[in-house]
């Protein structure tokens, strides 16, 4: 972790508003060492995947002008994004995380995600029969096909079948603003 230090550190081209970026990426933590080669980097460290946490360090290091316009593909709803609280599914979330794991950071974009799989997870034991079997539980998932998943865009559609078992093929473009991710433009489908 100091080698990452030392090399941004070293770091000197003379330009104007240049961002030298590492990362140290683990499955449960990412190290951020961010420097603009003129002063000593800061270090930053985020829940792995949390994009709006990567955002943010960056924010920090070199003001928001830096992330500020950054686009990127989503399917998961922001629950950081102003205009997604009223959503259900984003109260939904919340609710779920005050009762079960109140410590948690309702920003972590993993977490929205995580809840997403939880219920398609869900959705397929209800579907699975009466008295689910391994069976049961494996042809449900294997043939998905709803746009109900409230953790999900509006519009991202769930669907497998027997020789597809890729969930999610829907994208739609994502902008980082004021602090959060606002999707735009129209779906991208059976983008893989």
């Amino acid at each position: 972790m100091k080698a990452l230090g030392t090399a941004l550190q070293g770091q000197d081209t003379g330009a104007a508003r240049e961002l030298y970026m590492a990362m140290e990426l683990s499955d449960k933590k990412w190290l951020l060492v961010l420097g603009d080669g003129q002063r000593a980097p800061s270090r930053h460290t985020v829940e792995a995947g949390d994009t709006g946490g990567v955002m943010g360090a960056i924010a920090k290091a070199a003001g928001a002008a830096a992330v500020d316009g950054t686009i990127t593909t989503s399917y998961v709803k922001d629950a950081m994004n102003p205009g997604e609280q009223n959503d259900p599914g984003v109260k939904l979330f919340e609710q779920i995380m005050a009762k079960y794991y109140p410590k948690g950071n309702i920003a972590d974009a993993n977490l929205i995600y995580a809840m997403s799989v939880a219920w398609t997870a869900v959705n397929a034991l209800q579907r699975a029969g009466k008295t689910p079997t391994r069976q049961g539980f494996m042809n449900a998932l294997t043939s998905t096909n709803t746009a109900a998943n409230p953790f999900l865009l509006k519009g991202v559609r769930l669907q497998t079948s027997k020789t597809d078992h890729f969930f999610i093929e829907d994208l739609t473009l994502t902008k980082w603003a004021n602090g959060h991710w606002n999707a735009f433009g129209s779906f991208y489908h059976h983008a893989r």
